[in-house]
């Protein structure tokens, strides 16, 4: 979650003074209202964002991700395949779905609550 916050809010800072002047000139208002108003913005969608991508991630890993036992070293493991080349039993899971996809897919769904979160709590006029 604080890798989320970290590359969430470099993000945030690299785009930010782009968004306040179109925002400041679209609203015909003062720099720092257009400050407040999207610095709540953000810091909502920010928040949604990593929560839910979190979430995502947290569900996913518990239920539906590949798990596979190793019965060389009689432990579970994300991998299918040893090092030697010999195979896993599949514990439970979809076989398909490995670490990497749950990874990329709870990011998509953090950047998609994000921007939606974001997205309904600007007026229209923004």
């Amino acid at each position: 979650m604080l890798v989320g916050l970290i590359i969430s809010s470099t993000g945030t800072t690299m785009v930010w003074p782009f968004l306040t002047i179109y925002a400041s000139e679209k609203l015909s208002m003062p720099m720092a209202a257009v400050t407040s108003l999207m610095s709540f913005n953000s810091l909502a969608g920010l928040t949604a964002s990593i929560l839910a991508g979190s979430l995502v991630d947290s569900l996913m890993g518990a239920t539906v991700q590949a798990i596979y036992y190793s019965e060389q070293r009689a432990k579970e493991t994300e991998k299918p395949v040893e090092v030697d080349g010999s195979p896993n039993r599949l514990v439970r899971g979809w076989a398909w779905l490995s670490n990497d996809w749950v990874n990329f897919l709870s990011s998509a769904v953090g950047a998609i609550v994000g921007t939606l979160v974001y997205v309904l709590m600007t007026p229209a006029s923004v």
